[in-house]
């Protein structure tokens, strides 16, 4: 549908919302618009935004399809990015709504770097140099003029280098992963359904594809508290504090891994998630 149609579309109550969609192209990212609907359309109309002689219309940055959406009653669109390493999870994403209403008001990326510096939530250094070049690269990541691909580097942890078995405990099997930067080095679980002797075979023949596994679960899962046999009742400052693994990989995960090729690591961010 056009403009103007999406127009009256969304002031009936037609259109209940609308995704911005990122496309690659020889040339780059580009972006399409595709509206949710309250009831199915008549099958000559297309859900997508399209030009007046017909197809898709095609946006060469985000923030001019946002515009377009917000032109027509949208206030808040959702954002899709299809890039390859989209699985990682973004710290910074509570910020791009933001951002993105901020050219609507006249601002250039200058002006917005000193909304960061004034924004009690973020409070950024402007003569901090390494804080200035991150909060630039989130700004162009933000308004679709950059992949993402200099963000991965401020998104830990960013590789994972090498799992080693530490021991079981009631809640699981405890292993350490180590990284790049050693910093971002974390624990996770291996469920007790996956007999230790399996693990460690996993650990053995199947290394690459592990790392890379407990890679894409370390940004796609969630924590899980654990009880170190160790020290069973942890103390800060007076209070019993758990410990916590960055997440839990179940027995299908490991028949998954167990599964590919020695030295594999093309492992698809839908089987981390599925098995979730």
């Amino acid at each position: 549908m056009e403009l103007g149609q999406a127009f009256s579309m969304r002031h009936v109550g037609a259109i209940t919302g609308a995704s911005v969609i990122e496309r690659p192209s020889q040339n780059g990212s580009v972006w399409i618009v595709e509206f949710q609907l309250a009831a199915p359309l008549p099958s000559h109309f297309s859900n997508l935004l399209e030009v007046a002689r017909g197809g898709p219309k095609i946006f060469k940055t985000v923030q001019a399809a946002l515009n377009d959406v917000k032109s027509i009653g949208v206030t808040s669109p959702t954002v899709q990015f299809t890039t390859s390493d989209s699985f990682r999870a973004n710290r910074f994403q509570w910020l791009y709504e933001w951002i993105r209403g901020l050219p609507q008001q006249g601002f250039d990326e200058d002006r917005i770097l000193q909304a960061f510096s004034t924004n009690p939530s973020i409070n950024l250094d402007l003569n901090d140099a390494a804080a200035v070049k991150l909060g630039r690269i989130i700004i162009q990541h933000a308004l679709g003029k950059t992949d993402g691909k200099e963000l991965e580097a401020y998104l830990p942890p960013v590789e994972v280098l090498d799992v080693k078995f530490l021991k079981p405990t009631d809640d699981g099997y405890l292993c350490q992963a180590f990284c790049a930067d050693s910093e971002e080095n974390f624990v996770f679980l291996v469920s007790l359904d996956v007999t230790e002797k399996k693990l460690k075979y996993v650990l053995a023949d199947r290394k690459a594809a592990l790392c890379k596994f407990a890679l894409f679960a370390a940004h796609q899962r969630h924590p899980q508290g654990y009880t170190d046999p160790d020290d069973p009742h942890p103390m800060i400052n007076g209070v019993w504090h758990p410990p916590a693994a960055k997440f839990r990989l179940t027995l299908i995960d490991i028949e998954c891994i167990r599964t590919l090729p020695v030295g594999a690591t093309d492992i698809a961010n839908k089987q981390i998630v599925k098995h979730a």
